[in-house]
């Protein structure tokens, strides 16, 4: 009799190998007696679905799931002190081997949101052009929230974060059923806080030296700002979306 835990090891293989479809079949066919574990299993299998992997297509922009071909633009981004001070201080280093780093890619881009609790974007424009990473990180699907983080290199046009957000929130809140998106904003960081609330979020709260900056060795407060579900109603929203994705967002 097949176990829960080898038709988890059997998806995740075939996934490493790059049989995606093999892999949905697996979690898929898995019916376990129990409720419990049953309940599981279908959480497992819904990680599986196509939708995980497909390009996200805007006007000027689309979200790519990052994988093993953009070594080069995340040794980039990781070397660029000024970009990982605002994206994320407490991003781990990367391999030094490009070996390494191409395997750690591609487990990432192979791993599922039940095991990863988050799911990382490489930010092209519709000529290819990488420009910055967006990830949904701490992702809890039992509370139905994640934190964003959002980092642009470079500037092709001056819309392009908030188009890439507009993305992200649709498909946070349409295919993945969250209640809730946050960001956790750096003290310091003006122009991210700015773009944040633009965009619809509401600053809940400054917690007060809430991190110690790992290079300085100082306290940082962070602004928290969050979306729910229910704010999708304001008109900042249809205004945004028709001007950037030339439609309405999905719910």
């Amino acid at each position: 009799m097949t176990s829960w835990r080898q038709v988890l090891d059997e998806a995740a293989r075939l996934r490493h190998a790059g049989e995606f479809d093999r892999a949905r079949e697996v979690a898929k066919q898995f019916k376990p007696a129990d409720s419990l574990e049953r309940r599981t299993a279908q959480t497992v299998a819904w990680a599986h679905e196509p939708f995980w992997w497909r390009i996200i297509e805007g006007r000027r922009c689309r979200l790519r799931r990052r994988s093993v071909q953009d070594l080069a633009f995340i040794r980039r981004m990781w070397a660029d002190e000024n970009f990982m001070s605002a994206f994320n201080r407490f991003a781990r280093p990367l391999p030094a081997a490009d070996s390494d780093l191409a395997r750690l890619l591609s487990r990432e881009y192979a791993s599922i949101i039940t095991d990863a609790k988050s799911i990382h974007w490489t930010i092209e424009t519709q000529d290819g052009r990488k420009v910055g990473i967006l990830s949904l990180v701490d992702v809890s699907l039992a509370n139905r929230r994640a934190e964003t983080l959002i980092g642009i290199k470079e500037f092709p046009y001056s819309g392009i974060s908030v188009e890439a957000m507009l993305l992200a929130i649709e498909f946070g809140f349409s295919m993945m059923g969250l209640h809730k998106m946050y960001a956790l904003i750096y003290s310091g960081n003006e122009t991210s806080l700015r773009n944040t609330v633009h965009l619809g979020f509401e600053v809940e709260g400054r917690l007060r030296e809430h991190i110690v900056d790992p290079k300085t060795g100082q306290p940082v407060d962070l602004t928290q700002t969050g979306l729910l579900r229910s704010d999708l109603t304001k008109p900042i929203f249809g205004k945004l979306s028709r001007r950037l994705l030339g439609r309405e967002l999905k719910f």
